[in-house]
């Protein structure tokens, strides 16, 4: 039992020396490792200053909306543009509902001075003051389908 005692005493010194050889080069490694850390958190904590308010106000929104007008062409050849007379686009039908411009309307609702009267498989009759006016859905939207 003494000589087990004696020879981890021994293994635990010889293991305590080769550590004493390598904690000096560490020490100094962690030394400079710090040194670095300390660098860096004195540039992260100054002060930033950023835009003031009349700076902010004067960004220019970097979005872009751009509306494509429709143009026709006169005599001449060249481009006119002209304004859209129906603002009314007929999107979706489902369950007797049309979706018009973004909404969704049932049969005999009002939109603006014009009434639904009719919703068909692809389109929408509307009463005008002036007569009636067909809705019918765009061919890029004609090919929905729910799964």
């Amino acid at each position: 039992m003494k000589k087990l005692i004696l020879i981890s005493t021994l293994l635990n010194l010889s293991l305590f020396a080769n550590v004493d050889q390598n904690s000096s080069e560490n020490i100094s490694n962690k030394a400079n490792l710090i040194k670095e850390y300390q660098e860096m958190f004195e540039k992260i904590s100054q002060k930033r200053v950023g835009l003031d308010e009349k700076e902010i106000a004067k960004v220019v929104e970097p979005f872009l909306i751009i509306k494509k007008k429709k143009t026709d062409k006169n005599k001449s050849g060249t481009k006119i543009a002209t304004k859209k007379t129906n603002s009314l686009i007929l999107e979706a039908i489902f369950n007797k509902r049309a979706m018009i411009s973004g909404k969704w309307y049932s049969l005999y609702q009002s939109i603006g001075d014009k009434k639904i009267v009719s919703i068909a498989g692809n389109h929408v009759w509307l009463k005008t003051v002036s007569g009636r006016e067909k809705l019918t859905i765009r061919k890029k939207n004609a090919n929905i389908s729910i799964k």
